[in-house]
């Protein structure tokens, strides 16, 4: 008996990308600014919003920057705005990370980690799409560079300009040049309807608490685990993986971990 499970050999190509199928009002917001404002959900009413939920200690976030303020950019006439809010930093330490390393979208402080649980928390960088009538329509948990970026802004009807998509190809994960990373799914399920329903993925921490999830992302370091309607971030070295692995297989999930820092798992 296994569970669906994609197997990801590329970091950061895409780590969880979710396109929500009941459409979510986003939740109402008002955020200081770096520049002495403020910015609300009502700054945007009419455009397409893609937040970031970022820290200056994240060096995913640090990798997903410049993709960041590409997207800005090459997407503001098609009507996206790009907000990358700070989340639980103060602002002098956020100014003092940009000094290092500035960057062109706007930026807001969430100090009290407010606004960030009130779209549902997650890792770091996390982001939230919401559409043009205030909808969250996509939301990725990780960093994935601008290939998962522009998938995340293609399925929610966003494309640059002069870029040709293919109908059939939409709903479809990036496209990897033939030399790049490709999507592997591995095992197939069978075709016929199990008698009863697949028992959940067990998580057992070194403390001996256990978590059960059906929806997970596995990669070198961490794994976010959903459970309800939180995401845990949890440290491998948090983890006791020999217990966790060998109770699954008691109850015949088999979970895989990552042989490499290349490998990320997905379970749904």
């Amino acid at each position: 008996m296994k569970r669906r499970i994609l197997r990801l050999p590329f970091l950061f190509l895409l780590l969880c990308v979710n396109f929500c199928s009941a459409q979510k009002q986003a939740p109402s917001f008002t955020l200081p600014t770096l520049g002495g404002g403020t910015v609300s959900s009502n700054s945007f009413r009419g455009d397409t919003v893609l937040l970031q939920f970022w820290a200056t200690w994240c060096p995913h976030c640090k990798s997903d920057q410049a993709a960041l303020d590409n997207i800005a950019s090459e997407y503001a006439s098609k009507g996206l705005s790009v907000v990358a809010i700070d989340v639980g930093e103060s602002e002098e330490e956020v100014r003092q990370y940009l000094q290092q390393n500035p960057r062109s979208a706007t930026v807001a402080l969430d100090p009290t980690h407010a606004v960030f649980k009130q779209f549902g928390g997650g890792g770091f960088p996390h982001y939230i799409l919401v559409d043009r009538n205030g909808n969250i329509v996509g939301r990725q948990n990780g960093g994935g560079g601008e290939d998962s970026l522009r998938y995340l802004l293609r399925n929610a009807g966003l494309t640059p300009r002069n870029e040709h998509v293919e109908t059939a190809a939409r709903g479809a994960a990036p496209a990897a040049a033939s030399s790049g990373p490709q999507l592997i799914n591995v095992p197939n399920t069978p075709r016929f309807s199990p008698v009863k329903p697949l028992p959940k993925t067990i998580f057992v921490l070194s403390n001996g608490e256990k978590l059960e999830s059906d929806h997970y992302v596995i990669q070198s370091g961490y794994v976010d685990v959903t459970v309800g309607d939180q995401v845990r971030h949890i440290a491998l070295s948090a983890l006791d993986t020999k217990q966790t692995v060998a109770l699954n297989k008691k109850n015949g999930v088999d979970l895989k971990l990552p042989a490499n820092k290349n490998e990320v798992f997905l379970g749904f």
